[in-house]
């Protein structure tokens, strides 16, 4: 079985598709939804990882670019 994803979300009564998709009438679809206030530990970890490049990056330590030239590129 070949398989597709496309988001989506619900609108109070039905769920909506973001994007078209050429489906025949009666096609059998499933619909995963995440679990109200489940954890995702993988996404946790990411987000963990994520946060502690930003404060390294833009920590008390950065350098002030605040004057740094900015150059233009010349015309073409």
């Amino acid at each position: 079985m070949s398989v597709v994803t496309v988001k989506g979300h619900y609108d109070g009564q039905h769920v909506c598709l973001d994007a078209p998709v050429d489906l025949p009438v009666n096609t059998p679809v499933w619909v995963i939804l995440p679990q109200p206030g489940a954890q995702d530990p993988e996404r946790e970890e990411w987000l963990a990882f994520a946060r502690a490049a930003f404060a390294r990056a833009y920590g008390p330590d950065e350098p002030d670019h605040s004057d740094a030239p900015i150059l233009e590129r010349p015309p073409e």
